[in-house]
């Protein structure tokens, strides 16, 4: 069974001098809570609760409890602050009932999937494509598969996917994908 979620960014949301888009997952999947942005263009403070949440910054640095968080990086963080001296942009993942994990710095290949974090709980590959390069992920029995657009565009298993777009694989056994963007960017999130 394939599910889809369309982000809806028309309720862009501001709080802490942080600008916020988001769409809710709570019924796709349960681990993953919500997918948004986050952007302020000055220095900011903002609590990130209940939850942990999965930081993937795209432009400028922050901080949390003393861990810098910069582009190529993803970070899990948990009840915490995020603070920031200047322009900071970030794509996140909310996540549910997840153990921190070591902070990542991202060696990116392109055109090609690559395994981020492994844990018990969790499976992250990331890749970012350019356009029209295709993929495809074996899904590993019994497990669900949690497809997340970063940027760009990509169409999997025939169902077209844009920036923030949540794609939920139950029961499929191979995901196959094709990014519509230049250097478009996804997470596989395997649960």
């Amino acid at each position: 069974m394939i599910k889809l979620l369309k982000a809806d960014f028309r309720q862009i949301t501001s709080a802490d001098s942080f600008f916020h888009a988001s769409a809710n997952c709570e019924n796709l999947s349960n681990k993953i809570c919500k997918v948004g942005e986050l952007f302020t263009q000055q220095a900011a403070r903002m609590e990130l609760l209940p939850e942990s949440y999965l930081l993937i910054p795209t432009a400028g640095t922050a901080r949390c409890d003393n861990v810098l968080i910069e582009p190529n990086t993803l970070v899990l963080v948990k009840d915490q602050f995020l603070e920031t001296q200047d322009l900071f942009h970030c794509f996140y993942i909310q996540l549910i009932n997840i153990n921190r994990f070591e902070n990542v710095r991202i060696a990116w290949e392109i055109n090609k999937l690559i395994s981020v974090v492994c844990t018990a709980d969790i499976h992250l590959h990331l890749g970012q494509f350019r356009g029209r390069e295709k993929g495809v992920f074996n899904v590993m029995p019994q497990r669900n598969v949690c497809c997340v657009v970063v940027s760009g565009a990509f169409e999997c298993n025939d169902r077209l996917i844009e920036t923030a777009d949540v794609l939920l694989f139950e029961d499929e056994t191979l995901i196959d994908f094709e990014a519509l963007s230049e250097f478009a960017t996804l997470i596989l999130i395997t649960t």
